[in-house]
């Protein structure tokens, strides 16, 4: 099972002060993603922000993103008691030994009017680590 986490730090301004690097997987394994969790530090003061940040997987192995386009963290976030995460009902598989990255957007003309403070981010991508067969 792999549990790759990353973060980032956003400015009173909107700009990225701080992110995680990629994160390099097994080179003899495929990684089968199953799902995506997003969080927030203090989420009870999160207030607009997560509908100002968005998320894009990248796959560097095939320089390839894995979603079409980037998800909201407002989406990834858990709502009321309700399951964390987007979920899906397939599996989507890495090529053996790719870098995985993530890349963040944010709406920083409305960050600083609406938000204004420093906040964090996350995501934790879930999933199975498969052997491909030694070459």
């Amino acid at each position: 099972i792999a549990d790759l986490q990353y973060r980032t730090q956003i400015t009173p301004d909107g700009t990225v002060f701080s992110q995680s690097d990629s994160i390099s997987l097994i080179s003899r394994y495929q990684l089968a993603i199953r799902r995506v969790v997003g969080f927030v530090m203090d989420p009870d003061f999160a207030g607009n922000a997560p509908s100002l940040v968005n998320v894009q997987i990248r796959e560097s192995g095939r320089n390839f993103e894995i979603f079409k386009r980037p998800i909201s963290m407002q989406s990834l976030l858990s709502k009321s008691g309700a399951a964390n995460g987007a979920e899906w009902d397939g599996v989507y598989i890495t090529v053996p030994g790719t870098d995985l990255a993530v890349e963040w957007s944010i709406d920083t003309a409305r960050w600083a009017a609406l938000v204004g403070t420093t906040k964090e981010f996350g995501i934790q991508i879930l999933g199975d680590y498969t052997a491909c067969t030694p070459r």
